[in-house]
């Protein structure tokens, strides 16, 4: 019994490369933008602009998409949660961050990397497995 379809099916395309490649190269070009912004506009008027601009951009596409967009009583509490830690906090403590930063193009790892890092490592676990 050959295990080569199975190995073939589980190989990305070719097109999720590039779409990675482009990733990076946006994720990578968003910190020294950043640090320029961020040197002619305070911290929260920055962040404030970020967000009014991202926040109605994401609900349209999810409309487009047809998306529900109501949430039930008990999600409410979960989400007002994760808004205020994965949120919040973030696009302030980046912000600060890349402000106090020494360097004039701050590059803190990706979560492109973390998740290639993340692929290759459970792929050779898998491997092991055989």
């Amino acid at each position: 019994m050959s295990t080569a379809p199975a190995a073939a099916a589980r190989q990305p395309a070719p097109v999720a490369y590039l779409l990675l490649a482009a990733l990076s190269l946006f994720w990578g070009l968003n910190w020294p933008i950043m640090k320029v912004a961020l040197g002619e506009i305070p911290v929260l008027p920055f962040r404030a602009l970020c967000l009014l601009g991202s926040g109605p951009l994401l609900l349209a596409i999810a409309a487009l998409r047809g998306d529900p967009m109501a949430l039930r009583r008990h999600e409410v509490g979960p989400l007002l949660l994760a808004a205020l830690l994965n949120v919040t906090l973030w696009h302030l403590f980046s912000a600060y961050g890349v402000s106090l930063a020494s360097s004039p193009t701050p590059c803190p790892p990706g979560p492109c990397c973390w998740a290639r890092l993340s692929s290759a490592s459970r792929s050779a676990r898998a491997g092991s497995l055989r």
